[in-house]
């Protein structure tokens, strides 16, 4: 349930359940404690409330019928008044509405059945025996008060008393107003705590439950999953709770690797900027200490010297701009490239290189007379140079080097794939081969050289292309790496644009 729907729960049962539970209690009190309700007939039930709050007058009007049927036997006929079990009958009747008939002549007592109540107004009753008409008083004494009504005198010169026992009614309506406020009480109280445990359970629970774990966050436990206790807006905000912890713990876990890696990264860079270094180092004594004494040999400690810090000026220039990359320093100019005429003119730019290197390149356009793609023309030149670059690196020795690029369509994507002859990449290797730093060779004195950088940029600026790469290879026959280019038909700048911020925005 939503918290509104509780606040309104919460109203209806402060203001109605009591309501309810209080009348329930008031007429199950009334109705236990005048039990002379019951056989008051239907008209005066609905006077119920005039039993507790008027006593007198309502049993008044209770006995009202009674003291008339009395009277109308001691004007008609008084055989009835001479017949015990008809007085007895009467006197049951009566019993329930707090009265009683007593007969007495002279001093002495001929019929009553509550002599308690006899004992103490026995004194008084001549005082109402007025002759023969009827006659009414009370008798009160200390709290206790009773009403005494003169029926009349019967023919044997007996008086006939109809008495009413009002203390004994008074003390009934009072234990019944008490029961009625202990009731009203009870029913608070017991509402109020059932509201108040229904309350806690639903809600100050679960909030105390998200303070437990924002302080274990603080000690820095993100491992604790808080539990859902309810559907509603707390149960969202606990499963809001879970997702930034957990958003929290990636972080966290995310920036140990990177730190890690990134130690890593000193170390291998260290080492690889270290090895040209040294041999920089060793031609330089040699040139000073005059090791090279002849012209041929300077030239030759220069080569060698000059080549080292080119493959350090690279591996520089390659370090450089993973790290650009990887922290989107670089701003992305995307536009619509016509792939096939893309690629032809910077495998113009290359082929000259390439044949000097003792390798062929074969570029096989997309059969289609324009095919384009949402891509930055610069970014897309770096990622061919690098494939190439990696293809010269790990060319064969028993074979000339040669090189295919291929274009082609596949729906919304356009897959462009550079292929090679070289030495391949073993299966193992050739998820990990786009991680930086990563070498299939471990060994960091590889003749090989490189930054191993180079696919990692490659994968980098593809994804950031809202793009996919991936290698295929067999050892020793070759790598093709293969990459899937957004088709421009299918999708505008913009969106290409939209997607490389949302990735930004997962990354971060």
């Amino acid at each position: 349930m939503r918290l509104k729907g509780r606040i309104v729960v919460s109203f209806m049962v402060v203001m109605i359940i009591p309501l309810i539970l209080i009348n329930v209690a008031f007429f199950t009190i009334i109705k236990t404690r005048f039990s002379l309700i019951d056989t008051a007939g239907d008209e005066y039930n609905i006077s119920i409330i005039t039993s507790i709050s008027n006593p007198i007058g309502y049993i008044n009007k209770l006995i009202e019928e009674d003291y008339k049927e009395l009277r109308a036997y001691l004007k008609n006929g008084q055989e009835h008044l001479d017949d015990s079990e008809y007085l007895d009958k009467f006197s049951q009747k009566i019993d329930n509405k707090y009265s009683y008939i007593y007969i007495i002549k002279g001093k002495q007592l001929i019929y009553g059945k509550n002599m308690e109540l006899y004992d103490k107004i026995e004194y008084e009753l001549y005082d109402y025996a007025i002759g023969s008409d009827e006659s009414m008083g009370y008798f009160e004494n200390n709290g206790f008060n009773v009403m005494v009504r003169h029926v009349g005198t019967l023919t044997d010169g007996s008086n006939l008393f109809f008495v009413t026992n009002i203390s004994e009614l008074e003390t009934e309506s009072k234990l019944a107003w008490g029961q009625l406020t202990a009731s009203f009480v009870l029913i608070m109280l017991l509402t109020g705590l059932t509201l108040s445990y229904w309350l806690y359970t639903s809600v100050a629970k679960p909030i105390d439950s998200l303070r437990k774990s924002a302080k274990d966050i603080i000690k820095g436990d993100f491992n604790t999953e808080i539990k859902r206790h309810k559907r509603d807006e707390i149960g969202e905000l606990a499963d809001d709770f879970n997702n930034v912890r957990e958003h929290i713990n990636e972080l966290l876990e995310d920036n140990i690797s990177k730190k890690q890696n990134m130690k890593e990264m000193v170390v291998n860079i260290s080492h690889d900027l270290k090895t040209p270094l040294t041999v920089i180092k060793g031609y330089v004594e040699g040139l000073r200490e005059g090791v090279a004494n002849t012209p041929e040999k300077q030239n030759k400690y220069l080569s060698i010297i000059y080549s080292k810090a080119v493959e350090m000026n690279s591996l520089i220039d390659a370090l450089s701009a993973y790290a650009k990359l990887d922290m989107d320093g670089i701003s992305y100019n995307f536009m619509e490239l016509d792939i096939n005429e893309h690629l032809t003119e910077g495998l113009d730019e290359i082929k000259t290189d390439l044949e000097m290197n003792n390798f062929e390149i074969y570029f096989h356009p997309c059969i289609e007379e324009r095919v384009s793609v949402i891509a930055d023309a610069a970014q897309f030149k770096r990622v061919i140079n690098n494939l190439i670059s990696n293809s010269k690196k790990y060319a064969a020795k028993d074979r000339k080097g040669r090189i295919d690029i291929r274009v082609g369509l596949m729906s919304e994507f356009v897959r462009v794939s550079v292929e090679d002859n070289g030495i391949g990449i073993p299966k193992e290797a050739q998820v990990k081969v786009f991680e930086r730093l990563y070498r299939v060779d471990e060994s960091r004195n590889s003749k090989i050289g490189g930054s191993g950088l180079g696919l990692a940029i490659v994968k980098k600026i593809i994804e950031d292309h809202g793009g996919r790469v991936w290698a295929e290879s067999n050892r020793g026959q070759g790598t093709k790496i293969v990459m899937l280019l957004r088709n421009a038909d299918f999708i505008s700048v913009r969106e290409v644009e939209e997607l490389r911020r949302q990735k930004g925005k997962i990354n971060a």
